[in-house]
């Protein structure tokens, strides 16, 4: 007898939907039609921008807003299986040659145990059949954005934070188009500040892609 690790880790720590805590799901059918989907294209208001273009999938409030909280805060890796096909599902996303994600500093990836923007990319890349590719990585460990009560102090604060991964060199990225996935979106200044360090780097294109738009 094959015994299924995956299933009975469910039956023992079975997920709960993020809006309503029924059991065996993480989004229960009630709560999904509950969704404020939203797909119009963001529009950015920065000084510079090298952005392509921005979309997400939702408005940020709950479900969603919960479900992304548990994530991020809780380490609930399977909401981010879920928002990664949700996207796939969603989006008519632009033609493009690598998916990435925005990354963690390694001190915030020890204290959440995983990137939610990466397992969310990689699975929306694997659906899509495109490659992933941990393009970038985060050099100086920054307050969240929201802290931040100015744009002018967001941008600071962002400065010179990213820089190509270790992995990654100029050629790689040179020539390409990019969608560089994040969970939120809320001023644009994390993905835009991304797209400046690929575009610096030779990138066509870069597009940004989020699960919700606060």
């Amino acid at each position: 007898m094959i015994i299924n690790i995956a299933s009975l880790a469910n039956l023992v720590f079975p997920p709960f939907c993020a809006g309503c805590d029924r059991p065996f799901t993480v989004m229960c059918d009630r709560c999904y039609e509950a969704l404020d989907f939203t797909f119009a294209p963001i529009n950015l208001n920065l000084d510079q921008t090298c952005l392509d273009s921005l979309q997400a999938t939702l408005n940020y409030q709950d479900p969603i807003k919960s479900l992304i909280k548990e994530m991020k805060y809780l380490s609930v890796k399977p909401n981010a299986h879920w928002c990664g096909i949700l996207l796939f599902q969603t989006v008519n996303w632009p033609d493009v040659d690598i998916v990435t994600s925005v990354p963690l500093h390694p001190k915030r990836l020890r204290e959440r145990s995983f990137n939610q923007a990466e397992e969310i990319a990689k699975v929306f890349a694997a659906k899509a059949r495109l490659p992933y590719q941990r393009l970038l990585k985060r050099q100086v460990n920054t307050p969240h954005q929201a802290s931040f009560k100015s744009k002018r102090k967001r941008l600071k604060a962002l400065d010179k934070v990213f820089k190509l991964s270790d992995d990654t060199s100029v050629n790689e990225v040179k020539g390409k188009t990019i969608l560089i996935i994040d969970d939120v979106v809320t001023t644009g200044t994390t993905l835009n500040q991304c797209a400046k360090v690929l575009k610096t780097s030779g990138a066509k294109k870069v597009c940004g892609l989020a699960v919700a738009h606060d």
